[in-house]
């Protein structure tokens, strides 16, 4: 939002809100950021489809039985909390959305004086004062900020793998595998959810730019 000039001082409400314009998403409170539960939805059926194909890899063969396993996992890991948002104007410097007084609108007054005269039929004169003030000066003034969430991926990447990474390991050892192995086992399959949702999480960001 832009002001081309004020009167007064503005003033925004103490419970601010960002609309992120996007089917399902709710408003979320400013100091909040980007709920990385939506961030989730919307990109965990792409990571799931991609786990499937890796799982046909020659090289991650030994994983393909435990995609059902890593799928619950996943299904069950959506995430906490808040990507935090990043609060800047068109030039890249800070903004925060907050009262303030905008440039003054410009106003201008102006005063004439003026006499005309003649001397005889040949002689004429006259003279004139103007006086002019001008106070303000109108001029565009961003008032509300661009909001980037530049650090979403690794937030839900690091959100996913806090609730997955437990339940791997216990669903690992129910199906066997010593702790020792379960803990190495689960930190493989992390590494792949870490970077799966790392690069789910940028397509996200860029499909909304």
């Amino acid at each position: 939002m832009w002001v081309l000039g004020t009167k007064n001082p503005y003033t925004f409400a103490s419970n601010q809100e960002i609309d992120w314009l996007i089917p399902g998403v709710p408003n979320t409170p400013y100091a909040a950021g980007f709920p990385l539960a939506a961030a989730f939805q919307a990109v965990t059926g792409e990571v799931l489809v991609g786990l499937q194909a890796l799982a046909q890899d020659p090289r991650y063969a030994s994983l393909a039985p435990l995609l059902p396993l890593v799928e619950g996992v996943i299904q069950n890991s959506v995430p906490n909390g808040f990507a935090p948002v990043v609060s800047q104007d068109t030039e890249g410097q800070p903004l925060m959305a907050q009262g303030g007084r905008g440039n003054l609108i410009s106003s201008l007054t102006s005063y004439e004086l003026g006499y005309k005269g003649s001397i005889g039929n040949r002689f004429a004169f006259g003279f004139n004062i103007f006086h002019l003030r001008q106070t303000g000066g109108a001029g565009f003034q961003q008032i509300t900020p661009n909001i980037s969430i530049s650090s979403l991926s690794p937030e839900l990447a690091q959100g996913v793998l806090d609730n997955a990474l437990p339940q791997l390991n216990q669903g690992l050892q129910s199906l066997g595998f010593d702790p020792a192995t379960a803990g190495a086992t689960a930190a493989l399959i992390g590494q792949q959810l870490d970077l799966a949702y790392q690069q789910a999480g940028q397509i996200f960001l860029n499909s909304l730019s």
